[in-house]
């Protein structure tokens, strides 16, 4: 597997490679590994996503700033700074952040910072404590535009010193993806983000000085905004908290060497369960890695539990779940999947929020083909779930939410399925290689196990989290 011998090249001592004090590798590996991954796969590189709405995303976020200065200007101390997932879901007529919003209600001493979502934010949300990164992200872009655009030498020196390094680690990256690796795209990528963490890096340690938080409480820990806080965090002896939002097996986010100390990983990770303690390996001790249980998950069953235990008998429905890393190969499988089957199946086809803007653009094909194709935030996703009979997926957190549901569960073999073999394995669900072989496995009825779908989510999840967090704000040292 790639994730083995990226860590196993990478070893303790890249760790402790810097630049200018910005720890380069702990940086930018996720990134490097993504750009790896793609290149295996032979997913093509695109900026779309970075640029597609910039003009109008810019104009946005202009407004923000000037909307919420004085809003920052205006905030003292709080116990609970929370850095929320700006990916918001539609419930009740409000945009909110299922892994962190009830937090923040429960905790009237707690504001939330929101970073943009391509370049805007959600709305309407219910809590009016919260204020948003706007400028932060506005000044970082438009410095490192600059510095680019114009040669600066602060860029020029920055892309000297990462084409050095990288000419040195890229011939061993083209032994492990079989592919050219480009040194140009690999200094471009650390120099553009060395450049985004000069800006980020001395307003964080403002609003972290305004703020005084005993608890930074995170979701997406690996996203640059968080690991600079982390960084401050542990230097100024703060807690750090990441909540578990997604498939953590076969992540390189979650997949370090042992002993090695990263001053940019939170120091305690919330778990859905402890099955999940074995799919990762932090750089934490193992009493800093808790299972709480996902409180939102917990709700959604509830709610839903009636329409699942009724589903309609006749009609089958199976629910295709995408990613936009795999969204082409996988649409191409659900399209030819429907074209065997003769209406014997109901076929949802479930985009993720990332490829709702241009899918038809990327996938014509899906295009009236006859699958009912899930867009926008409408409908909740547990809605699908429980209305199906079956779920056919990849890598998606969403197939462990799908066996919560208790549905019959196929995953469709990639490079990007590596972290889900041990599901297979182990009976919760059935690896497909093509089409012919869903439809073949279906019609013959072929299921797996479910006796022991509670295994990835610890119940009374609410409950648990509260607790666990109230240790970490009474707490008068840092939680490690």
């Amino acid at each position: 597997m790639l994730i083995d011998e990226f860590s196993s090249f990478e070893n303790n001592y890249l760790f402790e490679k810097k630049y200018d004090d910005f720890s380069y590798w702990v940086y930018s590996r996720y990134a490097i590994f993504s750009y790896l991954t793609k290149l295996q796969e032979g997913i093509e590189m695109s900026s779309q996503k970075m640029t597609d709405g910039l003009i109008c995303g810019i104009k946005n976020m202009i407004i923000n700033s000037l909307r919420y200065r004085h809003k920052i200007k205006k905030i003292g101390h709080r116990d609970l700074l929370i850095l929320n997932h700006e990916r918001r879901v539609l419930k009740d007529g409000y945009y909110r952040c299922i892994y962190t919003e009830q937090i923040e209600e429960h905790y009237p001493n707690s504001v939330m910072l929101e970073r943009p979502y391509f370049y805007k934010h959600l709305k309407p949300i219910q809590t009016e404590r919260i204020f948003y990164s706007d400028c932060v992200e506005l000044e970082s872009l438009i410095y490192g535009f600059l510095e680019c655009k114009l040669k600066a030498k602060k860029y020029r020196k920055a892309k000297k010193f990462f084409e050095k390094e990288m000419s040195i680690v890229a011939p061993e990256f083209q032994h492990m993806v079989k592919q050219e690796v480009s040194v140009e795209a690999l200094s471009e990528m650390l120099t553009r983000l060395y450049l985004l963490y000069c800006v980020k890096r001395k307003k964080f340690e403002k609003i972290i000085q305004k703020i005084q938080p005993k608890v930074i409480l995170e979701v997406v820990s690996y996203n640059l905004d968080c690991m600079i806080f982390n960084e401050i965090a542990y230097e100024k002896k703060i807690n750090t908290i990441e909540l578990q939002h997604g498939v953590m097996s076969g992540s390189i986010a979650y997949y370090y060497p042992q002993n090695v100390l990263v001053k940019q990983f939170p120091q305690k990770i919330f778990l859905f369960s402890d099955y999940w303690k074995n799919c990762i390996s932090a750089p934490l001790e193992d009493k800093n890695v808790i299972s709480v249980g996902y409180p939102y998950f917990e709700e959604q069953v509830k709610k839903y539990q009636k329409i699942n235990s009724d589903k309609n008998k006749t009609t089958k429905v199976i629910l295709f779940l995408s990613q936009w890393t795999i969204g082409e190969n996988f649409s191409k499988f659900a399209v030819e999947f429907n074209n065997l089957i003769n209406g014997k199946w109901k076929i949802i086809y479930k985009l993720h929020p990332g490829e709702y803007t241009n899918w038809k653009k990327r996938y014509p094909w899906l295009v009236n083909s006859g699958i009912e194709v899930v867009d926008s935030l409408r409908h909740n996703i547990y809605e699908y779930f429980a209305v199906s009979n079956v779920q056919v997926g990849v890598s998606s957190t969403a197939i462990f939410e799908g066996l919560g549901f208790g549905l019959d569960t196929f995953i469709f073999n990639t490079v990007s399925a590596e972290c889900m073999k041990q599901l297979c394995q182990d009976g919760f669900a059935i690896e497909v290689n093509s089409a012919k072989e869903l439809a073949d496995k279906l019609e013959k009825n072929i299921k797996r196990k479910k006796n022991k779908d509670k295994l990835f989510w610890k119940e009374n999840a609410f409950s648990n989290l509260c607790v666990e967090i109230n240790k970490c704000i009474d707490s008068n040292t840092a939680c490690s």
